[in-house]
């Protein structure tokens, strides 16, 4: 962003409502004549909203209104929970020239390491220009493009199993993390992250002692700080991330040491 002089506006969310969106005037007052975009992580990643179709509806209308484009990083579709629907934003009508879908196989399909995906978008010219930058650069490895096809080709039953199985592992996980004194869990409706409140004023210093210093019965644990997830880093400094990613028993045993860890850092430094 610094090198193309872009300022990022980032607009607030809170965890008493999983983090969905302020209101239309909310949003709106943060828009200036040199805004171009709206951003979003759609399911989102850290916190794990899924938008509603109201609030997929409120930001097409702003991009209309404010000849904006909407750009929708949505690499985590179809991984969402509680019978959620798992909607596209290039479903909403009557906004193909706005819309940018960027997509990845690296998450929902677990392709971490291939670093494949698609921009999709209904806007001609945006995609004219777009070819131009492909081809000015390398193309991904061609083993990589034929093992994206197949898995974009893969069934619906795929990620309904994928998901369901993303979902008993969430549980797993908010259900240890609600066991922690003084630890908050906004329940995540998508996605594979859990955005955690600790107690603790720079978390980041609590991961860096985990990794340094921290042993329980000869294991570790590993916590992302999530300030690097905001616009205003201090607005996250309290908050950790975790992922649900690995089988119930694995997450269970990592709740355990997460329990003890901050049992052991809060006497540490007296709080």
């Amino acid at each position: 962003m610094k090198q193309l002089d872009v300022v990022v506006k980032g607009i607030p969310t809170h965890p008493h409502n999983r983090y969905h969106l302020p209101s239309k005037q909310e949003i709106e007052a943060r828009i200036s004549p040199k805004t171009k975009a709206i951003m979003i992580t759609h399911p989102n990643n850290p916190t794990g909203t899924v938008y509603s179709l109201e609030e997929m509806e409120m930001l097409k209308e702003i991009a209309l209104k404010h000849q904006l484009y909407l750009v929708v990083d949505e690499v985590y579709t179809g991984i969402v929970y509680d019978g959620i629907e798992s909607r596209s934003f290039a479903s909403l009508s009557d906004c193909e020239d706005h819309v940018i879908i960027i997509d990845s196989v690296s998450k929902r399909y677990s392709s971490c390491g291939a670093r494949i995906g698609a921009i999709v978008s209904r806007n001609h010219g945006l995609m004219k220009e777009i070819g131009k930058l492909a081809q000015a650069r390398l193309s991904a490895p061609t083993l990589d493009q034929v093992g994206a096809v197949a898995l974009y080709n893969l069934s619906s039953e795929f990620m309904k199993a994928c998901a369901s199985t993303y979902e008993e592992r969430r549980n797993v996980m908010v259900e240890g993390l609600q066991a922690i004194p003084h630890v908050h869990v906004s329940v995540p409706e998508g996605a594979f992250y859990c955005l955690v409140d600790t107690p603790f004023t720079h978390a980041e210093d609590f991961a860096i002692w985990c990794v340094e210093h921290f042993e329980h019965e000869g294991m570790s644990i590993v916590v992302a700080p999530a300030q690097d997830f905001y616009s205003d880093p201090h607005v996250g400094a309290h908050q950790i991330r975790l992922a649900f990613v690995h089988e119930p028993d694995v997450i269970r045993q990592g709740m355990e040491l997460l329990k003890e860890a901050i049992t052991q850092y809060t006497k540490m430094i007296n709080i």
